[in-house]
């Protein structure tokens, strides 16, 4: 992930990944669906933030990708996983994210001024 520029921090159950996103906004989330504590809690929690705030959801599973709830996942990969694509899909998506947030802040000072 270093090789494009990603910062992350990793988790080894929901517990801990509710932690973090406790302690600082993520642009995207890589959410293996088969976490110790379920993914639906951390996806719950996520859908509880400001919209502004939400991080995008990659979700990632081996054999439950037919059977996985859609809403608040943005995008979902099989695993084994390809860390270079995965990097250089999440790099992109932050791109993005950024844009956006600053076409939300421009209407906001517009509105406001």
């Amino acid at each position: 992930m270093l090789d494009v520029e990603l910062f992350s921090d990793c988790a080894a159950d929901a517990r801990e990944a509710l932690h973090h996103l406790a302690l600082r906004p993520y642009s995207v989330m890589l959410l293996d669906l088969d976490i110790v504590g379920g993914s639906e809690t951390i996806i719950a929690a996520v859908s509880k933030m400001a919209n502004s705030q939400q991080p995008i959801i990659f979700a990632t599973a081996a054999d439950r990708i037919g059977r996985i709830d859609a809403e608040g996942v943005q995008v979902v990969m099989r695993r084994p996983l390809r860390v270079r694509e995965v990097a250089e899909l999440t790099r992109a998506c932050i791109d993005a994210s950024a844009r956006q947030r600053r076409k939300a802040v421009a209407r906001d000072d517009e509105l406001h001024a």
